[in-house]
């Protein structure tokens, strides 16, 4: 069960490096073929607060910042400002900062200033559940707002999904993982995480199709072309009924997690869904 309280900081669990605890939110603007999603995690154990930004544009826009954790301000602190409104329902979101600039995920070794006063409303009551890692739960919603590139202003309005976890992340021991997010234009709404590890597969999830429903299983299949995923088909399974979804990236880029990950890398994708049906975000790694 969700409360309200819950869109507040919670106490660790465990005394691990590895116990974060993550706000999300992200959105796909089909005018402007541009998706951002915003990050930020808190890690109590290590004293510190990561930003990731990644805006996929042309160029992509990547920020990613450390900062030490300051418990009176964790969401005014760093190039990401948060400030809930109306818990569950309203945040307000701030970006100023210098973003490097990647073209089809490789650095440039240009930056770009960029700066976005953004919205985000959810359209539905938070979904919660536990995994094995942890808490968490998803709303579907639109982020909104100005952002600034240089001299241009674009008048951003995307569909998205935000998230908020609180779990142990050793994503070292994960093995081939994937994670999506993603909104159908039927408004349709699915979210999953897979892991294959030493052949065991381990999925959890939850889709808003004809009403909400627990995904049970995941059947992934992916393709990839030198060392670059080409597409996914996921075979999803609930209790009442199965559903397809082929994915396929238009934008992609890599980060490196810090060293309590043991740097290892992940990727993010702007996808599309079913051939245009949809649009969302998928992480993955190995």
């Amino acid at each position: 069960m969700i409360s309200l309280m819950d869109e507040f900081q919670h106490h660790p669990d465990h005394h691990s490096p590895l116990w974060w605890e993550n706000y999300h939110f992200n959105g796909y603007d089909l005018e402007h073929s541009m998706g951002i999603s915003l990050y930020t995690a808190i890690k109590p154990v290590l004293k510190s607060k990561e930003d990731i930004i990644i805006i996929h544009s042309h160029p992509q826009l990547i920020l990613q910042r450390q900062y030490s954790l300051r418990a009176h301000d964790i969401f005014s602190t760093g190039a990401l400002k948060m400030e809930p409104l109306v818990l569950m329902k309203q945040w307000n979101i701030h970006i100023a900062n210098t973003f490097a600039c990647y073209k089809e995920g490789i650095s440039t070794g240009i930056t770009q200033e960029v700066s976005a006063d953004l919205f985000f409303e959810t359209e539905s009551e938070p979904y919660g559940f536990t995994t094995r890692r942890g808490t968490r739960y998803e709303q579907v919603g639109i982020l909104q707002g100005e952002i600034y590139l240089n001299d241009e202003v674009i008048q951003f309005n995307g569909k998205g999904m935000r998230d908020h976890s609180w779990e142990l992340r050793n994503i070292s021991s994960w093995g081939e993982w994937y994670w999506l997010m993603g909104r159908l234009t039927s408004d349709d709404t699915v979210s999953f995480i897979c892991s294959k590890h030493n052949d065991q597969s381990v999925s959890d999830g939850w889709m808003d199709r004809h009403g909400i429903q627990k995904i049970q299983h995941v059947e992934l299949t992916s393709t990839f072309s030198s060392g670059k995923l080409e597409r996914c088909h996921a075979h999803l399974i609930t209790d009442s009924e199965s559903f397809d979804i082929l994915i396929r990236p238009i934008s992609t880029v890599t980060v490196t997690l810090g060293k309590e990950q043991k740097r290892i890398q992940g990727r993010e994708s702007l996808v599309t869904i079913n051939n245009g049906e949809g649009y969302g975000f998928l992480w993955y790694g190995s």
